[in-house]
Order: structure tokens, then sequence, then C-alpha cells
């Protein structure tokens, strides 16, 4: 990719037929990931298969129960007009959550600083309101985009620090146990609120990003394993890691979850180009 980039993401091709003939399409090459904007430098790049949009929560539903989806169909129609794909990430956690979550509803939530430095709300996944409303959002962002055919690939929406990635950086375990949380909640909560994708992109490939939890991997890899196992879900949802590096000391245990995981899997690269510190040998071709 052209340098100055900033993240790359690779995935898999595969055809799965079911008993229904059923045809899901997974894409396979590079993506950009630059956030909601698109460059049309990378847009031209040959390697620029299709590209990864990620957008907050807050952005669709300013309120609850009103969407809008303009801003984001403007930039999927530039995508489009360069004959690209691309793949839809919908952020929650502290940073993508709607404010009216907690102030309209007063759901239960623990606060952290993200990146050791801004302050954030994190409502609690397992809380049934939250997960009314997770599916709510998801009902109507599929009907808005299910039956794109340009939509390859949606990755599924995590109350997590940063509300794509699985990880809980700045967020203390302690305090989370004391909000309710157990391993089995997490993982029902992932599971459910994967469902809501699975059911509202019915011929979509889905994917889940991994992190570990409480320094375990244990989470991560019930939870990815489940779904890949569940035969109602015709092994359309993979697992993703998007803090591939090419190092093996980070996440060592979970490294070798994903290297045994038999389902697709999508990498994203955890820097670009002009940060050769981030990846092994200070090389970026290690991370491939």
């Amino acid at each position: 990719m052209k340098k100055n980039v900033p993240l790359i993401v690779t995935i898999l091709l595969l055809l799965y037929s079911n008993a229904n003939a059923q045809v899901i399409y997974k894409p396979k090459g590079c993506s950009a990931s630059i956030g909601p904007g698109v460059s049309s430098v990378v847009l031209q790049h040959p390697q620029d298969r299709y590209h990864l949009l990620t957008v907050k929560w807050s952005d669709i539903e300013p309120s609850p129960g009103v969407f809008t989806f303009n801003a984001l169909q403007n930039i999927i129609n530039t995508v489009k007009s360069y004959n690209k794909k691309y793949a839809l990430a919908i952020a929650s956690g502290g940073p993508g959550s709607p404010a009216w979550l907690i102030d309209t509803f007063n759901v239960p939530y623990i606060d952290y600083l993200f990146q050791m430095t801004t302050p954030y709300k994190l409502p609690v996944w397992w809380d049934s309101i939250v997960q009314q409303r997770i599916s709510i959002m998801v009902t109507a962002l599929g009907n808005q985009f299910a039956n794109d055919t340009s939509l390859a690939l949606v990755y599924v929406t995590q109350m997590s620090a940063n509300g794509n990635e699985g990880h809980l950086n700045g967020i203390n375990i302690d305090t989370l146990y004391n909000h309710g949380f157990t391993p089995a909640r997490w993982i029902n909560a992932a599971k459910q609120t994967t469902y809501y994708y699975a059911n509202s992109f019915p011929d979509k490939a889905i994917a889940f990003e991994v992190h570990e939890v409480d320094t375990s991997a244990i989470i991560p890899s019930t939870i990815i394993n489940d779904l890949y196992n569940d035969t109602s879900l015709c092994q359309r949802v993979g697992a993703a890691i998007w803090w591939l590096s090419g190092k093996i000391t980070y996440q060592a245990n979970l490294l070798t979850v994903l290297q045994n995981f038999p389902g697709d899997k999508s990498a994203q690269l955890i820097g670009n180009s002009n940060q050769p510190w981030r990846f092994k040998d200070s090389l970026i071709a290690t991370a491939f």
C-alpha cells in the first residue's frame, strides 16, 4: 500500500454454500482503514480491494429510534464510484455509544480513560436495555444496507474500550467485576450481538474482533469458536485481529487460538509504514 495509508486489512476469500445453495461473498486482499473518510489516492490504488468504513453509533442514531444514514451513504457512494466494495464497522463502547443510552435510559456504565487521556462512559454490555437498543440499531442498519451488493463485510459492534475491537484497555477489570461482569455474561452478550448482525445481514460475511479479556484468551476463543460451530450461521462469522504486527509475544495465547481457528480470519495491521517500531524486526512485511 502507498506510504502514509494508516491501516490495512487482509481477508480470506471463500464461497460457502449451504443446503439452500446460499452463496456468501467473502472479500480477499487489502483494504485501507482510515475511519469514516475516504482518499482518492487510496481508492485508486490497485491493491485497495475494498474499503473499511467506521462510524459511531451516535452518528447514525442521534436520538432514540431516529436514524440518519445520509452522511454514511455519501461516503459509501464515493467508494462505489471507484468500483470498490466496502466493509462496515459501527463503533459503540465509550467513544461511539450515544449519550442518550445513559442519559435517557439510565443504563449502568463504567467510567474509564480511553488511551489514558480521554474520559468515557462504557455502558454495560449484558444489560437488557443495552442489548435491546443494540438490536434496534442493527435492525435499522440492516434495513438500510443489507441488500447492497457492494457491502462485503460487516463487523460486530462491541461494548469495549473503542467499540469495535474486543479489548478493554483503560478499563479497570475489578470495576467491571463489581458491575456484574462474569465470563459467561460477556460471552453471551457478545454472541447475542453477533446474532443481531447475522439476522439483519442474512447473506453477508461477518467478523468479530478478538482481544484477550482479563489477560486470558478463553473468552475470545469461546466466542469465535461457538459462533463458528453454530450451524445456523453457516460459518459466516469469522475472527478479526486488528493488532497484527508480526510479533508473537503480545497476546501469544490468542495468536495460537487464531492459528488453530478453522474459520475466516481478517487481519488489520496495528500501524502504518511510517511506524516501523510497531512491527517485528521493524519491517511491515513481517505482519503478513
